[in-house]
């Protein structure tokens, strides 16, 4: 306001475009790093127990505005925003300010597996079944309701199947991501907050042909100048025979393989 001191004499509709343009841009692909402790048993309506991966555990993501504390009237655009974009406000109090952040969502979402977490996450749905709470108990389990994850390139290329590995307990999973460079992603904590990744795709994707029983690449693999993007890997672990077998099982009408780039925001 300094810099500009005749903004409050413009129209209040400019100035509310203006406000607009200063908010953050709604989220792209955003990732949340899976944290153990989400698969949870919860009684149903017809009071039998279903286990199932309980995506509210996530720790949400930071998700700064700015633009809420520049005044009133900037304030009330941003409450606009916040109520848009399914944010909460939190009280931080050892830095004594307000945090935005933005929970797991199951349509736009993506649960990424750190490599130094990828046993946890395969082993966590059978050996929680083994605690107190759950033995001899007679189980449903549906499929999680988010339908995208995410792997690193490492886990990748040391797992034999990765995503086999885990389509048994999350065969409703549509898209899978590669993230080609996870290294920021690797993080060993266990944070109440998680910083805001998003991912940008490569113009390549490996996607099930029901009708050849097969993968094939779609798109323009030429678009990866600088070489990042491991085809045959990707063909031979992430698609291999286990995860079609799965697939058609399933009877599964598309699955789909994106390579892909972590960034944050």
């Amino acid at each position: 306001m300094k810099s500009f001191p005749q903004f409050p004499n413009l129209p209040t509709e400019l100035r509310a475009q203006i406000w607009q343009h200063a908010l953050p841009p709604p989220p792209q692909n955003p990732l949340y790093i899976y944290t153990k402790g989400c698969w949870q048993p919860h009684t149903n309506s017809s009071n039998s127990i279903t286990y199932s991966f309980n995506h509210s555990l996530l720790p949400p993501a930071d998700f700064p505005i700015p633009l809420f504390f520049v005044n009133r009237e900037a304030r009330t655009i941003a409450h606009t925003y916040i109520h848009q974009q399914n944010l909460s406000i939190r009280y931080n109090a050892p830095s004594q300010s307000l945090k935005f952040v933005r929970p797991f969502n199951t349509t736009l979402d993506t649960l990424y597996i750190p490599s130094d977490k990828f046993n946890d996450f395969i082993c966590e749905p059978a050996e929680r079944q083994f605690e107190p709470d759950l033995l001899e108990q007679n189980l449903g389990c549906p499929p999680p309701l988010f339908t995208r994850m995410a792997i690193s390139r490492e886990t990748l290329r040391d797992e034999d199947e990765p995503i086999f590995e885990f389509f048994e307990w999350f065969y409703g999973v549509e898209k899978v991501f590669v993230v080609l460079d996870a290294e920021e992603l690797e993080s060993g904590d266990e944070l109440k907050v998680q910083p805001r990744w998003e991912m940008e795709l490569e113009e390549s994707v490996l996607s099930w042909d029901g009708g050849k029983r097969e993968f094939v690449w779609r798109g323009r693999r030429d678009a990866d100048d600088r070489g990042e993007v491991p085809y045959e890997l990707m063909e031979y672990k992430a698609a291999g025979a286990g995860l079609r077998e799965s697939i058609e099982e399933h009877q599964k009408e598309s699955f789909e393989i994106w390579p892909a780039h972590a960034v944050m925001r």
